[in-house]
């Protein structure tokens, strides 16, 4: 009788646990490309797709990904757009510190700036 040795990417998780999986893709040139992947579970039954470069990095997303869902914290979306970081800058950042004329001041410069690159990528 043989003994299946534990490793890292042998042993099942369980359910809340999140799944990490290597993923292969082909290219339009014909290249594959081989990834790792994570995903976790959020509320209302929506998913988180990480993605890393080796499965050790994928494991260090997975974990910090788990535990701010669990301690309630939202998850970040892959494509921060402009509109929305300056949305998010202005209601946590600018709002609780700055007085009221200066909060409406930022406000329309970002609206400017939104209209111009509204779909734009930061990072």
């Amino acid at each position: 009788m043989t003994t299946r040795r534990a490793t890292k990417r042998n042993i099942r998780r369980g359910n809340g646990e999140g799944a990490i999986y290597q993923r292969q893709e082909t290219k339009r040139d014909g290249t594959t490309i081989t990834r790792w992947c994570a995903s976790v579970s959020l509320e209302h039954g929506k998913r988180k797709v990480l993605y890393g470069k080796s499965h050790d990095e994928v494991v260090q997303k997975l974990t910090l990904a788990m535990r701010d869902a669990q301690l309630g914290m939202p998850m970040p979306p892959e494509r921060l757009t402009v509109e929305r970081f300056l949305a998010d800058w202005l209601a946590n950042t600018v709002k609780p510190s700055r007085r009221a004329g200066t909060l409406l001041r930022f406000r329309g410069c970002a609206n400017c700036s939104t209209n111009s690159c509204r779909r734009s990528q930061v990072g």
